[in-house]
Order: C-alpha cells, then structure tokens, then sequence
C-alpha cells in the first residue's frame, strides 16, 4: 500500500481508533511528516503498526484537532496563560502572543506552533514600507519544548530581533527541518536548566553580591551586573582587573556596560559612565556572553573567550577601543544577530560586534573555521587569524601586551635569525641578549624593529611540557 509515498510537504495525519493494520512503508518518501495522531490509550498498538516512527506519535481526545489554522472560535474559547500567550484549551496549539512579547517559553506538552503566531501584519507592512524605528522590539528569546511536532506557515516571520532559539539537548535535527530558515539560531540547551540573558528587577532584588560590587544571580550561575562604582554603596573602588566567579554560565546583557539612567531611561547619547575594566577572566563554565555584555569598555584590551562559551551577543564589544585581540577557542561558535532596517537602511547587526574597536588587529580562531567564522563576521575577515597549533597538541595559554617593567629593561628588539626559524632579539640593558620565536603569524622579516608597545606575547600550552613564547606584532 503506497498511498502516501512521497507526498513531500505532508506534515500529519490523524488515524482513527479502529485501524488493524497499516501497509508497510505506507509513508516512505514523507520527509515533512513530523506529526501522527492517534487515539488516546493506543500508543502500545501504533508502536507496532508503525516501527521506526514512535517518535511522531501524539494521542489525541475527541476530534484530535491539530490544524495549524487559528479560528475565532479558537481564540473565543483559549486558555490565556500569565503572559497573555492564547493556546488551544486543550493546550496542545500555541494560538496567539501579544507582540509586546521579548522572551518566552513555550510550554511543555504544546504539539503546534499556528500560522503567524509571533507576527504581526500591521507591524510587518511598516516593516518593509518604513523601516524599523528605533525603540522597536519583537520577540528577541523563544525556549522549545519537546512536545512540537507542528510549525505553522510563517510562524517567526517578522521577527527581526529574534536572536536565539533555544531547543532541548537531542532535539537539533529534528527543529532543524521545521525550521530550515531559521538555523543558526537553534542552540540546545538542558531543557532543566535554562538561563535568560536578560536581567529583570526581581532578579537585582535577590541578588548575590561580590566584594566588588558585582551582582550574580541567587545560585550563582549568572552575572547579572557589574555596578558602576560613583553609583554603588558596595564599590569602594574601579574595576580594573576582575576574575568572574566560578561557576557561572550566563554573563547577561549589558553586564559591564554602564550607561546613564535620566529620569527612569537610559541615556543612549551619552558615553559610559565607567570604563575602568582591563582585564577580564572568563572561567570555562561560561556558556554565553548576553548582548553588550563589555560595551564601551574602553581600557580592555585583550579578552580569551573560553572554550565552552556558544554563543556570543550583539554589540558584545562595541566601543572597546583599546581592545586590540581576542582569542576565541570554541569552533562551533556563534554570533548572534541578524539583517534589520533601520531608518530604512539595513544593517546586519552581527557586523556590530566588534563597532568602534579601531585598535582591532586580531580574532584568533580555531584551527579549520576559518570559512565558517569569516560568513558570520564579513566586515572582519582581514583580522581573522587562524590558530595552527592544536596540531601538535598546543593550544593558546595567553595573549597580553608586554609588561611595563619588561619593556623598561630592553635596550633594542630586532627580529634575526635562530635555531627556531625568525626570532626577536631582545638586548637587554643588561648586556644579556635573550630570544622569542615570532608568531607564524607575524608579517616582520629579519631586520626589522620590534614596537613593543604595541607588540603581544603569546604564551602556548602543552600537557607534560613546559610554556612555550611566540611573539605577534
């Protein structure tokens, strides 16, 4: 029986109660059937009748009504939760949400997201006619359950901040066809454990605060902000140098970045009000850097992002002008950030990453992700530098500007030749001549003139060995 061979955009099917037997490969060829309804108290006998798609089965009560399709009737008769999000009465069709939405989840045991649930029309003409305005939002954070089997026809169209959608762990694939056009923004997540970048006042309230004045989240897994010190009690003094505790995961929007508050708003005219930060140590329970987490840090000027962070926000770094490198070592990393218009201009807020950072010379990338990286970040392709060590074991230590004191004891630094291939050689002052191997990076041939005021030393790590020094202008 072949009824259903290679119907490709078929997508469910509801079988009834009495069925015996069902034809074998009766839906070979149906790439887009995500969702089989079947009578409640049969899933043992459809498990049989149909091997291999156990993990499509939804039982239904009375109709089964699953239609992608929202009626007035629908609407009339929804159970509204906290939000103001409509679903079915049954709770198993997400209907409607208000647009004044930012960040939801989707709750557990939903089977269909309907037609246009997060759009607007309205909106939408204004969109492409007007442009956005500045101010404007939509949905910025969806988090998926499980349970959907079903998206609607332009369920997230119209959606230019939607930034992250976040699905449960062994999920990816299957989201994956759903939502082909939305892609670079699934990232999995333990659907226990997930952690909002955004940072309300209920989360101030019952924060955790530091000897810095850095306020965490009650458990300690996210860093919600770093309090300016003219405006903080707990701030005796500027933060110039901070290791962020152990432990966190989430370092949320706008952690660092201080801008000025004039009668409840923020003031976006105006430069931030404190920009003292150096340096900063990300530990490796990081997982994701909000959106402006470091903006207008305007002293930094190197950052390591650890290996387990996966995503990093829009304007993350925006406005760091001394920051002149930074090393990131997870090759499956993204960016977030998509194409708006704004004042009918459109602009790809990804290329807002690194705006107003002049002093940029260089992103160390892992080794093969060159293509990747260089997509999602076009405007800085040319800072771009591969790290080709992991090769041979070594990976990336630290990156840091020369001391004050170490460049105070050099007399000159001139790269020459070596037994390790093109090395700087530093005279010291006191008459002891010491060698470092230039980076492979490095564009100096021998006879050039090290400026070690703008020069980095890279140190190299190796399990069983001892640090190894290269030296990248």
């Amino acid at each position: 029986m072949q009824v259903c061979h290679h119907l490709r955009n078929f997508r469910s099917i509801i079988l009834p109660k009495g069925l015996k037997t069902i034809g074998e490969s009766i839906f070979y060829g149906c790439n887009s059937l995500n969702c089989i309804c079947i009578p409640k108290d049969c899933i043992s006998k459809y498990e049989v009748l149909l091997p291999g798609y156990e993990d499509k089965l939804v039982e239904y009560d009375g109709d089964g009504n699953l239609s992608e399709e929202v009626t007035a009737e629908d609407l009339a008769n929804a159970w509204t939760d906290e939000y103001g999000v409509k679903y079915s009465k049954d709770k198993k069709r997400l209907l409607k949400v208000p647009k004044e939405l930012r960040d939801y989840s989707i709750i557990e045991g939903t089977i269909v997201i309907c037609n246009n649930v997060f759009t607007n029309l309205f909106d939408r003409l204004n969109y492409y006619v007007k442009g956005l305005k500045k101010g404007d939002k939509g949905i910025v954070t969806i988090t998926m359950p499980k349970s959907v089997k079903l998206i609607g026809k332009d369920a997230f169209a119209y959606c230019p901040y939607l930034t992250s959608i976040y699905i449960p762990i062994g999920t990816k694939e299957k989201y994956e066809k759903m939502l082909s056009n939305y892609k670079d923004k699934l990232f999995e997540r333990d659907e226990n454990e997930i952690l909002s970048t955004e940072v309300t006042d209920e989360d101030l309230v019952n924060a955790w605060t530091d000897e810095y004045g850095v306020k965490y989240s009650a458990d300690r897994k996210r860093l919600l902000k770093a309090l300016s010190h003219r405006f903080s009690t707990h701030v005796v003094s500027p933060i110039t140098d901070y290791s962020i505790l152990e432990g966190t995961e989430i370092i949320c929007n706008g952690a660092f970045y201080h801008y000025q508050k004039i009668k409840g708003h923020y003031n976006w005219a105006f430069p931030a009000i404190d920009s003292t930060l150096k340096t900063v140590s990300i530990p490796s329970t990081v997982i994701e850097l909000g959106d402006k987490v470091f903006e207008d840090c305007k002293e930094l000027t190197s950052i390591k992002i650890p290996q387990n962070v996966k995503v990093i926000g829009t304007r993350a770094f925006a406005g760091c002008e001394k920051l002149t490198s930074i090393y990131i070592s997870n090759a499956e990393i993204n960016f977030r950030g998509s194409f708006v218009y704004e004042y009918g201009r459109k602009c790809n807020t990804i290329d807002s990453l690194f705006w107003g950072c002049t002093n940029l010379k260089a992103i160390f990338i892992p080794k093969g992700t060159l293509t990747k990286i260089e997509n999602q970040l076009p405007s800085y392709k040319n800072q771009l530098i591969e790290i080709c060590y992991e090769g041979h074991n070594w990976h990336l230590n630290d990156i840091r500007l020369f001391y004050k004191e170490e460049i105070e004891a050099v007399k000159t630094a001139t790269v020459g030749a070596s037994q390790y291939g093109a090395s700087v050689c530093f005279t010291m002052k006191s008459g002891e001549l010491k060698y470092i191997p230039l980076s492979n990076h490095s564009s100096l041939t021998i006879g050039d003139t090290l400026d070690l005021k703008t020069a980095k030393l890279i140190t190299l790590s190796r399990e069983g060995d001892d640090d190894i020094y290269r030296v990248l202008e």
